[in-house]
């Protein structure tokens, strides 16, 4: 049995196209299944992480979000600074969780802590600069 149209063709194709060479038995079947891979963020670059951020259910959004804003420093973005992108992942999380506050988004984050630290102050003032 055969999964596609494409799949009868392409056995109908190699067989007139392996005959001359030997025997072809185009009936055998390959048992398999299509899987969904579904990386998790930690396993893409950062800017796919971003991307994928957009698509995590409001289950697993902060905790994604943290990993990502944990990963900034480190990694960041070619052409965006740090606050840039720590603004970014805050707007994706204030997508998603519309029915709250900007302050209630910020300390689910973490967020509060982090402006205080020297790091995000470097960026931000790297961010007003530009």
């Amino acid at each position: 049995m055969t999964r596609t149209p494409f799949d009868q063709f392409s056995k109908q194709f190699l067989e007139e196209l392996l005959l001359p060479y030997g025997e072809v038995e185009i009936s055998k079947e390959i048992p398999g299944e299509a899987k969904l891979i579904d990386p998790t963020t930690a396993d893409l670059p950062l800017s796919l992480a971003l991307v994928k951020l957009i698509t995590e259910p409001e289950s697993k959004a902060i905790e994604v979000a943290k990993d990502l804003l944990e990963r900034v420093p480190q990694e960041g973005v070619e052409d965006l600074s740090i606050a840039d992108l720590m603004d970014l992942i805050k707007t994706i999380v204030m997508y998603k969780f519309e029915q709250l506050s900007r302050e209630e988004i910020e300390a689910m984050l973490g967020l509060a802590d982090l402006k205080q630290t020297r790091v995000y102050q470097e960026a931000l003032e790297e961010g007003l600069e530009r």
